[in-house]
């Protein structure tokens, strides 16, 4: 009978050690496949954003440049809106306040006509050097933490 127990007592520790090692490596692969998912949401927010920059100097503040600009901030607000949640508070916080900034500028902006091309120019780029500053210090950080991160 003893021999039983004894028997009985190395299977359910060994069910538990195994389902221990299988549980780790799952939150594991989780952590990384999370990691992965935001480093592809911060390279989606700025392939929506474009080089706003940079085509503002090769055109100047033309209307199509600065309407295709309008259109590119759009599309990043929409993805933002869609899959910040990914992110943690304090980067939602960050990103959704020059989201909401740029969200009442293209509203303000429909309601009383173009405005000033040079001055919707000047408050893009200086929106888009924020976005890219925390996007790319955040993929550069999440970019580290894959590669240390164990598979």
């Amino acid at each position: 009978m003893e021999l039983l127990l004894a028997g009985l007592a190395g299977v359910i520790l060994g069910a538990l050690m195994a389902s221990t090692i299988f549980v780790s490596m799952h939150r594991k692969r989780a952590d990384r496949d999370w990691l992965e998912r935001q480093l592809r949401a911060c390279s989606e927010y700025r392939e929506c954003l474009g080089d706003i920059e940079s085509a503002f100097a090769r055109a100047g503040a033309s209307p199509e440049v600065l309407e295709q600009a309008w259109v590119n901030v759009r599309a990043f607000c929409r993805e933002f809106r869609s899959t910040g949640w990914l992110f943690s508070d304090d980067l939602r916080l960050r990103i959704g306040t020059i989201v909401e900034a740029l969200e009442r500028e293209d509203r303000a902006r429909s309601w009383n006509g173009n405005g000033s091309g040079e001055r919707v120019a000047q408050l893009l780029c200086e929106k888009y050097h924020e976005i890219d500053g925390i996007l790319r210090t955040e993929a550069d950080r999440r970019s580290r933490e894959f590669r240390r991160s164990p598979t």
